[in-house]
């Protein structure tokens, strides 16, 4: 992959496109959201963004990243 590459990210509970992230550095661990993606919010949980064809609220978490904090997927979803 190469800087400016674009992948879709799978929403964990109903398995379409949650948002894209694109690849903004020569470092292959180095990911962006792209513009058009769902905000990442904050409430008494923590991080998430709402899925935008399930509707359902995506966990995330912060992370350090190579170049400061990153937002990743959590592991745990309550897609019920």
């Amino acid at each position: 992959m190469k800087k400016g590459d674009v992948a879709p990210v799978e929403c964990p509970c109903c398995k379409k496109e949650l948002f894209r992230k694109v690849l903004v550095s020569v470092n292959p661990d180095v990911w962006g959201r792209t513009v058009n993606s769902p905000a990442i919010k904050d409430d008494a949980k923590g991080d998430f963004m709402t899925c935008p064809h399930c509707k359902r609220r995506i966990a995330f978490f912060r992370d350090s990243g190579p170049v400061g904090v990153a937002f990743r997927l959590s592991p745990d979803q309550d897609c019920g």
